[in-house]
């Protein structure tokens, strides 16, 4: 068995893998990150390979847990060994969910040009070609960040809810205020998201590009957008699971 832990800032998410055949259904679970391991990922532990990779501090009970009692343990870092070639100058800043993510792509997209896009407290836009390089990418400010900004930084604009995005298709003009607001947001945010799927096809002269949504806020978004995208809820887990492999083979 193969055992992927992403720890976020407030959630944790694991993906077990029998024989990383995506295509399967897979074990998958989303915890606090003050919870406790559950007893089914505690169960195969000592059957599985495990690779961790953490945005906060760790449960040290976890680190003990997970290191001490599975077949193979892996801490992902900037050093770790990657099946792409990681072209980023400043590897040692770069995200380790970002460099995940381009390692999923390339396990599902494989030979195809790639557009990441992460949509989360920020949004990343993270470029993979066709040859397994990362070229890097942008960051801007998700939804949630860009709503309290226009509360705390303004004098009277109610703060509103990210979850109020579900209200939104298409372009529309806000008759109110709170509709002006999420209006704004969310269409500024697909404006965006329409405006480098263009530049990318053009950077990288290939129109038939691959579109990825991922994150919190993607299901929001991904009907919203006029290019073709695919949303893939578990893209960081998967690659995990594909640097996983990666380590183990090189073993």
């Amino acid at each position: 068995m193969y055992v992927a832990v992403d720890i976020g800032n407030s959630r944790t998410k694991i993906l077990i893998s029998k024989d990383f055949d995506f295509s399967k259904t897979e074990h998958f679970f989303l915890i606090d990150n003050d919870s406790v391991l559950p007893k089914k990922v505690l169960d195969l532990i000592p059957q599985s390979h495990v690779i961790l990779s953490s945005v906060r501090e760790t449960q040290p009970q976890w680190i003990d847990t997970l290191k001490n009692h599975s077949l193979s343990f892996f801490f992902l870092n900037q050093n770790t060994p990657l099946p792409i070639i990681n072209l980023y100058k400043q590897k040692e800043t770069l995200g380790l969910d970002r460099i995940a993510a381009a390692c999923g792509a390339k396990t599902l997209f494989p030979s195809q040009n790639c557009l990441i896009i992460d949509m989360g407290t920020a949004i990343t836009f993270d470029i993979l070609t066709k040859q397994g390089e990362f070229l890097g990418g942008n960051i801007s400010a998700g939804a949630k960040t860009r709503l309290q900004a226009l509360n705390q930084f303004t004098g009277k604009l109610p703060l509103i809810s990210s979850h109020t995005l579900k209200e939104i298709s298409n372009f529309s003009i806000g008759t109110n205020t709170k509709e002006a607001i999420i209006n704004g947001v969310a269409q500024g945010i697909t404006f965006e998201i329409n405006g480098y799927i263009h530049q990318t096809k053009k950077i990288l002269n290939d129109d038939s590009l691959t579109t990825i949504l991922t994150g919190g806020d993607a299901i929001y978004f991904e009907n919203m957008i006029k290019n073709t995208t695919f949303a893939i809820e578990k893209l960081v887990l998967i690659g995990l699971l594909a640097i996983l492999k990666h380590n183990i083979e090189k073993k």
